[in-house]
């Protein structure tokens, strides 16, 4: 994979926290904006199996997801964590996304950018339990004009089971 410029590097990191800083403040709609019409925002279930179990065998037609989201079912999503009927986020969790690791390569596709990254999640509930959420990301952004439309991202919990009792939040 072939690396990109400084300047282009520091502009997609900084497309990434400005990403993390309007999801923390629940700006659902701004954060919309910066996806592609046709995003997909897919995470497959975590799964653990030994090395030797793993070799030439392809599990993906067995794969579940906790997401596998085009923008409409965002859309949903987001309409129903601001519908007031969502009980677990009333009153409102503070969530914070810390971005991590970022690495920025062209992408075989025209006018696109592989972007890795890793994205610790921090939850604070009323009950004062905290959880803390870590995963890996790998992006696809798009460019439009001055600015760059996230248009895929999959990314993958790194912990064996699921540490949360729900998942109201966008990774």
């Amino acid at each position: 994979m072939k690396t990109v410029g400084t300047d282009l590097y520091l502009k997609v990191q900084q497309r990434l926290y400005e990403e993390a800083r309007v999801l923390d403040e629940e700006r659902f709609g701004d954060w919309l904006d910066m996806l592609a019409d046709d995003v997909r925002y897919v995470m497959p279930m975590p799964e653990r199996c030994y090395r030797k179990d793993r070799a030439g065998q392809s599990r993906k037609q067995w794969q579940a997801y906790i997401f596998d989201d085009d923008k409409d079912v965002l859309r949903m999503r987001i309409a129903r964590l601001e519908s007031g009927f969502v009980w677990s986020e009333d009153p409102r969790n503070v969530i914070r996304h810390l971005v991590h690791n970022v690495e920025v390569y062209r992408a075989p596709q025209p006018d696109t950018l592989r972007v890795h990254s890793l994205v610790e999640i921090h939850r604070n509930r009323l009950d004062g339990e905290e959880k803390r959420l870590l995963a890996t990301r790998v992006d696809q952004w798009r460019a439009t004009g001055d600015n760059y439309l996230l248009a895929r991202r999959e990314g993958a919990f790194c912990h064996a089971i699921v540490v949360d009792s729900n998942l109201n939040l966008f990774f």
